[in-house]
């Protein structure tokens, strides 16, 4: 479309990833499992006190959270056509950002910061330099954990004794 050229790759990339996302949003918020996983993260003692296998669902996390991590290296890997070590290394950075600038734990907040982060990097590296990319996101990161320190959608949890 116009000067705007976008292979399929990257579009299948984007397909999978909105689709995997989906997949486990919906698996938190409608499943038995996605219930016991907030339980354990509102307090894990209480969450084994009602019967919840805490250690098993730590193992079962970690395992998905692998899994998904694997999907995104294949899927980085069919973008630059080649694999080596170190090749995710300035996505984690990126992603580490969009975790802190969504608010720990809420996937809606991160998928929206991931968005947020990515149109500003591009249209940084549009319109004033294709090395500006990493300075303007972090750059946000700094601004907005200076406005909101919980990140755009988190929350401050008081916890009382």
């Amino acid at each position: 479309m116009g000067d705007v050229h976008v292979r399929a790759i990257e579009i299948g990339i984007v397909a999978i990833s909105f689709a995997l996302m989906a997949a486990l949003f919906t698996a938190i918020r409608h499943t038995q499992v996605g219930r016991a996983l907030r339980a354990i993260a509102e307090s894990p003692k209480s969450a084994a006190l009602l019967g919840i296998n805490v250690e098993g669902l730590f193992r079962a996390t970690a395992f998905i959270a692998g899994a998904l991590g694997g999907v995104a290296g294949v899927l980085i890997g069919l973008d630059f056509n080649a694999i080596t070590p170190l090749m995710g290394q300035p996505i984690l950075h990126k992603g580490i950002a969009v975790i802190i600038l969504g608010g720990m734990g809420d996937i809606r907040g991160s998928l929206i910061a991931g968005l947020f982060l990515g149109f500003a990097e591009v249209m940084s590296k549009a319109y004033l330099s294709s090395q500006m990319g990493d300075a303007v996101a972090f750059g946000m990161l700094f601004l907005i954990l200076l406005i909101r320190p919980s990140g755009l959608f988190g929350q401050v949890l008081e916890r009382k004794a």
